[in-house]
């Protein structure tokens, strides 16, 4: 029965959000009354930490499981790949709201997954060192692997397909992600782009200095781009206004001259993020429409962009729970990607079988602020050339 509350939790939280897990729906989900609920859990935040601690296991599990396998690097991971897509009868939460768990809680859960990442490396390391995959950042290419897993479990629920379930949803495109994630989605698979545009430069503002209103509203803009960075690595529903105010160095009073509440706020966030999007795009159509170029570069600089101070917000667990006009645009968004797509593909600068990767391409850079601190030694540049290169080459040698 515990595992099948941790289940049913999960479902709800990759749908939700942790902070809005619904404990009556979810005793009725599993054929509890919501006291027995708590005989397995303390409280919501037990409950929370335990889908989450799980997660960790059950992804340890799976590459240890890949592990013992025999053969080459190659074969043990696809082997995971598709264990951990496929293979379980149950969902996995995603871990996107830890700041809601307490310090101890937290810290355990990261150490697991921290494990599960230099695990990931050391497998990335020896199948590159053995020439069974291409030379990458194995730091990189690991938690590039494992952002484009995890969309894949929150995308296909704006996609219209979550009413069959997650199980069947990735049955049905399993073989397409891995193969992506394998082969990429260049034709040639020896993508370069020499002269990747710089992120300032494409959304340099049209700023007047001695202009009232556009002083007002390049610090509107800003303080968008800071309480964005601070969603981004604490999660939504884990953030306040005063994290944002003291994250970015402002007052209260500040945020609420501009907006009246933090879900004021957060739709801007929402609203900025996909003019940013938007911008990008133009700016790879202006490079080359329906081209390869014309997809890598909105890649590449979303990738900068996630680095940079005042990133877009990513996002995250609670999909379902985004305002019609915000998943509309995402809706529009993957959709001229795909026509963009198909145009390469009839160029033959794209592989037919990729397509899956432009929907799920975001994992591979919404992850960025979270682990960012750890690489301080690379420009966002250099950055958002190795997760490109991974997208659009693939890893197999």
């Amino acid at each position: 029965m515990k595992a099948k509350v941790l289940a049913a939790a999960a479902v709800q939280m990759n749908q939700r959000g942790a902070a809005s897990l619904d404990l009556k729906a979810l005793s009725d989900t599993v054929g509890l009354s919501r006291n027995s609920l708590y005989h397995y859990f303390k409280d919501r935040r037990d409950l929370v930490y335990r889908c989450y601690l799980k997660a960790a296991e059950d992804l340890k599990e799976d590459i240890e499981r890949s592990l013992a396998l025999t053969g080459d690097n190659h074969s043990q991971l696809e082997h995971f790949l598709r264990t951990t897509l496929i293979n379980r009868t149950h969902e996995t939460a995603v871990l996107s709201d830890l700041g809601l768990l307490d310090r101890d809680q937290r810290s355990e859960v990261q150490r697991l997954q921290a494990c599960n990442l230099d695990t990931l490396e050391e497998i990335f390391r020896n199948s590159i060192s053995a020439g069974d995959l291409r030379p990458n950042n194995p730091e990189i290419a690991s938690r590039v692997l494992l952002g484009v897993i995890n969309w894949a479990r929150l995308w296909f629920r704006w996609t219209g397909h979550y009413r069959s379930g997650t199980s069947l949803y990735l049955a049905k495109v399993a073989d397409d992600i891995i193969d992506g994630l394998l082969y990429g989605i260049s034709a040639g698979r020896d993508y370069s782009d020499k002269q990747p545009l710089k992120l300032q430069i494409v959304t340099a503002p049209d700023f007047d200095a001695f202009d009232v209103t556009s002083i007002g509203e390049e610090k509107r803009l800003q303080l968008i781009g800071g309480a964005s960075r601070v969603f981004n690595r604490k999660g939504i529903a884990a953030t306040s206004i005063d994290d944002i105010a003291m994250e970015i160095g402002v007052t209260k009073g500040a945020i609420y001259h501009y907006f009246a509440d933090k879900e004021q706020l957060l739709w801007a966030c929402y609203e900025r993020a996909f003019d940013l999007y938007d911008l990008f795009n133009q700016a790879g159509e202006s490079r080359g429409e329906g081209t390869l170029l014309a997809l890598a570069t909105p890649l590449h600089l979303n990738c900068q962009a996630q680095a940079s101070r005042h990133p877009p917000l990513i996002f995250q667990s609670g999909l379902a729970q985004v305002p019609q006009n915000i998943s509309n645009r995402a809706q529009a968004s993957s959709s001229k990607l795909h026509k963009t797509y198909q145009k390469a593909v009839e160029r033959g600068e794209c592989r037919r079988e990729g397509s899956v990767l432009i929907d799920l391409s975001p994992g591979s850079f919404f992850w960025l602020q979270r682990w960012l601190p750890q690489s301080t030694d690379r420009t966002i540049e250099t950055l958002a050339d190795d997760v490109c290169h991974i997208i659009v080459n693939g890893v197999a040698a």
